[in-house]
């Protein structure tokens, strides 16, 4: 027989003793279909279709909804199976075929037909098995190569159980009980003989079946849903096997490239928080006009250091699609004049750095001011680095290309008088590590990044970057933003550098009881000053070790833990700490104070049991935040602390 399963066709038997059980079949099979997209052609001989929808609309279907989109038919079985009187069973075929066809064309997913679709029906006077099996046969070979379901309804009160048996012995599907059609009953015509009962016996046969029903009902749907798992498993297989080989080595690429940058990243924290936070603590104090301007130099130089770090890592980011922008109301010429300010100290203190902003520019737009300035940032450094006239001139201007709907699109240029681009190297230039030819990368220094990070940023921003140039006069770079109106400075961040901000904390009744875990020399004088300005006087220790014994032994109120520490390092201190008896007294707030600074460091400290995360350099405003917090018992709110830092 041929083998059925998934959309192929079915073709079944529904015995039936009484009229309510057949109202109740039909319905239930109707309205179930009915949600899957089926189609349902109903065939009748005595039943009316009158009948059937009043059975639909008692059970809330609206029926001329369905009938009204070809969801619903009805055909009077003798037109389909004998119109002029002779029943055929290729034409009969052939109009199965038509109505799977035009269920296709109307959308669909698959034709159920129900009803009187008997084929040993009086009125069609076949008597004969052999006529029987003749259309049984074609029937099987339509359904298993037509998404169509039949379901032919054989009333028991109408026909003698030995006539019944004989139909399904020439079945390659035996039967359906009276509970609903989706649980379809298989048995192959053998299983009948194996059974060894009488022909009058088919109600025993038929109870004995229903018992058996519902455990097979629920085997077949396991099976059936192991198949279609393994099936899908196997296309995963296969997929992933083709992917294999280029997945590998691209994980690691991806691995090197991230160990190296976490690595180049701490490096580089660690002596910048000895430098920057000492020279943010030495700008508080009083101090002379020139040492203010020598220390700012160290703070802006440090800040810029950073800022090349943070490049390192963007470009990472940007290459993995990691990199997310911001988009606050910032000032246009604040965002220029900051970042000339950044570049006012660079060698070629003879360069002049000129800029222009347009009359019809608004002053105040949304949009991520940190990536605008970088973006600046490397253009404006460029154009200085290859300009190499001693009195020669940079130009910075910004334009407005059109305005609507509270919406602005920015045109920025950086114009210079450097050694111009040849045009066939001008669509290379944004590439990474891209720079004009061997010779350039000799006399001018740099990686070859900031373009291609800068046309990265701009496309994450809908903006667009290009340039015009010409050998031995100089180049224009323009780049393009767009952006929302700011209405009033009202809408501006308000960040307050004054003094009387980091005003030192006058003592409490119980000041906070710190312990720091540190094991750079450098670092620990720098919290330590840190804290001393607040009136703190800290415990130091430089491993996680010593920090364990020493919460052993007293109690404290916070911990500032490092990470990479001898003996024992800060991830394994902090779980031991956590792992301590903490019922007769107060467990302390833990924040990591490290250099290791990537979404995954931040991950890593949480899920050893700290509640806090500092990067360094760290920021002055951020530990007078983190201990404010804490004397006011609102330890919950610390993850929330860097983002009011920012406001």
């Amino acid at each position: 027989m041929p083998k059925r399963n998934g959309d192929i066709g079915k073709h079944c038997c529904a015995l039936y003793q009484n009229d309510e059980e057949l109202h109740t079949l039909t319905t239930d099979y109707i309205i179930s279909g009915m949600k899957s997209n089926c189609k349902f052609a109903y065939f009748y001989y005595d039943q009316k279709p009158q009948e059937i929808i009043q059975l639909l609309e008692e059970s809330g279907i609206d029926s001329s909804f369905y009938l009204s989109k070809g969801q619903l038919a009805f055909y009077k079985a003798d037109d389909v199976y004998a119109p002029d009187g002779q029943f055929d069973p290729e034409r009969t075929i052939q109009a199965l075929k038509n109505m799977c066809e035009q269920t296709k064309r109307e959308g669909f997913s698959k034709l159920k037909i129900i009803g009187e679709m008997s084929w040993v029906h009086p009125s069609n006077k076949i008597r004969g098995s052999h006529r029987i099996l003749e259309y049984e046969m074609k029937l099987a070979n339509f359904f298993q190569n037509n998404p169509v379901e039949a379901v032919c309804h054989y009333d028991l009160r109408r026909f003698d159980s030995a006539f019944l048996l004989s139909v399904l012995n020439t079945h390659p599907v035996a039967l359906i009980g009276a509970e609903e059609y989706e649980n379809i009953y298989y048995m192959p015509p053998s299983k009948f003989l194996e059974d060894d009962l009488p022909s009058s016996t088919l109600q025993h046969w038929i109870n004995n079946l229903r018992e058996r029903k519902v455990v097979d009902a629920r085997l077949r749907a396991r099976t059936q849903e192991l198949i279609e798992t393994n099936e899908k498993l196997q296309l995963e297989i296969e997929e992933r096997k083709k992917m294999q080989s280029a997945k590998e080595s691209a994980e690691a690429h991806t691995k090197a490239q991230r160990s190296f940058l976490r690595i180049m990243s701490h490096e580089l924290r660690t002596p910048l928080n000895g430098i920057m936070s000492m020279s943010e603590l030495l700008l508080k104090t009083p101090l002379t006009n020139d040492q203010r301007e020598y220390t700012s130099v160290i703070d802006v130089s440090s800040q810029h250091l950073l800022s090349v770090l943070s490049d390192m890592l963007d470009y990472s980011k940007l290459e993995s699609g990691e990199l997310k922008v911001n988009d606050c109301p910032f000032s246009v010429q604040n965002c220029v004049s900051g970042t000339i300010d950044l570049l006012k100290n660079r060698e070629k203190a003879s360069i002049a750095i000129h800029f222009s902003i347009s009359q019809d520019v608004p002053p105040l737009v949304f949009g991520d001011v940190n990536r605008i300035r970088q973006i600046l940032f490397n253009l404006v450094s460029n154009a200085i680095k290859f300009t190499i006239a001693p009195d020669g001139v940079v130009n910075i201007q910004v334009e407005k290309q059109e305005m609507s709907n509270g919406m602005v699109n920015l045109v920025w240029s950086v114009r210079d008088q450097g050694i111009g681009i040849p045009k066939d190297k001008w669509e290379y230039i944004f590439s990474p590590f891209s720079q004009l030819d061997s010779s350039t990368t000799r006399r001018f220094d740099g990686t070859g990044l900031g373009l291609s990070i800068c046309k990265q940023l701009l496309s994450l921003m809908g903006g667009n970057i290009w340039l015009e140039s010409q050998v031995g006069v100089g180049s224009i770079f323009y780049f393009t933003t767009k952006s929302r109106i700011a209405e009033s400075l009202g809408e501006l961040p308000k960040v307050s550098t004054a003094p009387e901000n980091h005003r030192k904390r006058p003592m409490t009744s119980k000041p906070l009881r710190i312990l720091v875990a540190e094991d750079n020399l450098i670092n620990q004088k720098v919290i330590a000053k840190i804290l001393d300005k607040f009136h703190y006087v800290p415990t130091i220790v430089p491993n996680g070790y010593e920090a364990v014994k020493e919460i052993e032994k007293n109690e404290y109120d916070c911990i500032f833990m490092d990470l990479l520490m001898p003996v024992m390092n800060g991830l394994e201190a902090t779980k031991t700490i956590c792992a301590l008896d903490w019922q007769s007294r107060n467990k302390p707030t833990i924040i990591a104070m490290t250099a290791s600074a990537s979404e995954e460091d931040r991950l890593m400290c949480y899920n050893a049991g700290m509640d806090y995360h500092i990067a360094k350099p760290v920021n002055v405003d951020l530990i007078q935040k983190t201990l404010d917090m804490l004397e006011k018992g609102k330890q919950k709110h610390l993850k929330t602390l860097d983002s009011m830092l920012k406001t």
